[in-house]
């Protein structure tokens, strides 16, 4: 997608094959989440909360996703 290389995204993907509680209490407690998947975007400064997008996602989604994470940025 050209908005990450336009903006230096690094996309990752968790495994959660072995359904794992500590994982499952880490998404709820953070993230509001009981299952997978949880489509997140996290800013590069660790102080920043993180952009939770809809579990069903469109490109729509992640680009403006992307968008508002960096203008955010830019503001700050």
């Amino acid at each position: 997608m050209d908005e990450f290389q336009k903006h230096g995204v690094v996309a990752l993907m968790a495994d959660w094959t072995d359904r794992n509680p500590k994982i499952r209490a880490y998404l709820k407690k953070h993230y509001k989440r009981n299952n997978i998947p949880v489509n997140v975007i996290y800013s590069p400064d660790p102080d920043s909360p993180p952009l939770i997008l809809p579990e069903l996602l469109s490109q729509d989604h992640v680009k403006d996703g992307i968008r508002l994470m960096a203008e955010k940025q830019a503001g700050e």
